[in-house]
């Protein structure tokens, strides 16, 4: 061999020891670590997704474990119905309808006045006579 291939191959050895030292002593931390037993698994709350040719707009709450499906309209879009995903597996997935709106069609509901007192002296001749 010569001095130039015994060179380089010194520091190739030198290298790779190096190397296994630095990996080991800022490698992975020891088991005993929280986050390794447990590991935090980050995923978007929501993820959306939009049919165009059904005209549905379906979003996923990764939190709850819901799937909403909005139909499309001109004025925008309104809340069909949604899926329990805990229900995945079984023979039937059924749809929960909309939270009912208390509105009711056609009629206003306008809130009952409050009763108030009339203030100040009561004019003359309203008083209630009594009788004797």
């Amino acid at each position: 061999m010569s001095v130039r291939q015994t060179t380089v191959a010194m520091g190739f050895a030198v290298g790779m020891v190096l190397g296994v030292v630095v990996l080991t002593a800022f490698g992975q931390k020891s088991s005993s670590n929280k986050a390794s037993r447990n590991p935090q698994v980050i995923a978007p709350r929501y993820s959306v997704q939009w049919e165009s040719e059904q005209r549905l707009l379906l979003i996923t709450d990764n939190f709850y474990n819901r799937l909403y499906m909005y139909s499309l309209t001109k004025q925008g879009s309104q809340l069909t119905s949604y899926i329990d995903l805990r229900q995945t597996g079984a023979g039937l997935l059924r749809a929960i309808g909309p939270p009912k709106s208390t509105k009711t069609k056609g009629k206003k509901s306008t809130p009952p006045k409050p009763k108030t007192k009339p203030k100040g002296k009561p004019k003359v001749g309203t008083a209630k006579k009594k009788a004797a």
